[in-house]
């Protein structure tokens, strides 16, 4: 955090020094380069969230901004990177635990996925990124669905059902109306599935099962839900 905050002071310090500038914006972007491939930077490697490689695509795609960082942009990138990094940083112990507690309490409870909202909301240049936040929890619900041995798949089949007829059934009713019962129907069947939620934590799952499900005609199967939470296990798999 220190050595963040060293950094955040020289970008201040060189906004006026367009030759330091410069140098900074090719280093960025080798940096960002190196890391992508896996390789160290100046003997500096890649800042990595064990476990959850919805986390480390996100990290990548960020790195990936710095591809596209001019001499407009670049302080503000760097700064909106450093700041993320913090915010991992802060909850580092939870995040890096494995435990599937720890880290969903940490990414909603703890306030990392709003945290990491607001930065990337803050910079033009990153917004298209904001999505891809929300994967980070939902990929470590999903990894609780399907890994953890006490469940079944009759278990999850009867979960996926109960989420598919909450969200066909409110398809026609307005936001807040539909993402209230849809957040009563689905935290019983959570609850019935025996996996660790919060009422917050419930709150961002009905709101991206909303958003990500949309169905053919507000119609949702359980193959809909099925499928949704195979991509993000199978997106595990491939980062692995």
């Amino acid at each position: 955090e220190e050595n963040a905050e060293l950094l955040e002071h020289f970008v201040d310090s060189v906004e006026e020094a367009p030759i330091v500038k410069t140098a900074v914006l090719i280093s960025v972007k080798n940096m960002s380069d190196a890391w992508i491939e896996g390789k160290s930077y100046f003997g500096i490697e890649r800042p990595a969230i064990s476990g959850n490689s919805a986390a480390n695509r996100f990290i990548d795609d960020v790195l990936r901004v710095f591809r596209t960082s001019d001499m407009d942009t670049v302080n503000k990138d760097i700064k909106t990177f450093l700041a993320i990094g913090k915010i991992f940083g802060k909850y580092s112990s939870a995040l890096n635990s494995g435990d599937y507690e720890q880290i969903t309490s940490a990414l909603i409870n703890g306030g990392v996925i709003n945290g990491v909202k607001t930065e990337i909301r803050a910079n033009p240049n990153m917004k298209t990124l904001e999505d891809s936040v929300d994967e980070i929890f939902m990929e470590m619900v999903s990894d609780e669905i399907y890994d953890n041995v006490k469940y079944s798949l009759a278990d999850r089949e009867k979960l996926f059902g109960e989420i598919s007829v909450a969200l066909t059934d409110t398809a026609n009713l307005g936001d807040a109306a539909r993402a209230n019962y849809v957040y009563n129907e689905i935290s019983g069947a959570f609850d019935d599935f025996g996996i660790y939620t919060t009422d917050e934590m419930m709150r961002k799952i009905t709101d991206v099962l909303i958003s990500d499900i949309p169905g053919d005609g507000g119609m949702v199967s359980s193959a809909d839900v099925r499928e949704y939470f195979d991509s993000l296990i199978q997106g595990n798999v491939a980062d692995n």
